[in-house]
């Protein structure tokens, strides 16, 4: 079974995590509307960029869509408090974006008491995540809209 545990660390690892996270965040927030990928065609290829094909190389392809087809739409509907569009773009997303807030929330706040969560026997939670994503690529395949 996996478990996790609370250990206390320094200061400094604290401030460590907390930058990470500080970019995490940021890097989220960009993204949404300047995509590294997107700009990438804009400036090599603007027929490419400018019709409607999608930027992602597993629906282009395979023809299906990946589990991670629409965060972005998703997650810039989420932003904006469009929850319709969260929904419409990758129906999993408002699941997957709370389920990261409250980790990311949580591992702040523990860090702000010099705290950390360890995790031990990870193979087990590889499996469970793993679980996780092809349920939502299943439930994406079927309702999501690319």
């Amino acid at each position: 079974m996996t478990s996790f545990s609370l250990q206390k660390i320094t200061s400094k690892e604290s401030w460590k995590i907390r930058g990470i996270i500080f970019g995490i965040v940021a890097m989220g927030l960009v993204t949404v509307y300047v995509s590294p990928y997107q700009l990438f065609f804009y400036f090599l290829d603007s027929d490419f960029a400018k019709s409607n094909q999608s930027y992602c190389l597993f629906i282009n392809i395979t023809g299906l869509p990946c589990p991670f087809c629409g965060l972005s739409r998703s997650f810039r509907g989420l932003v904006n408090l469009n929850f319709e569009d969260c929904l419409y773009y990758n129906p999993s997303s408002i699941f997957l974006f709370l389920f990261g807030g409250l980790v990311i929330i949580s591992v702040f706040i523990l860090s702000l008491f010099n705290y950390k969560i360890s995790v031990s026997k990870v193979n087990k939670l590889w499996f469970v995540l793993l679980m996780f994503l092809i349920v939502e690529w299943i439930i994406n395949i079927i309702f999501g809209h690319h």
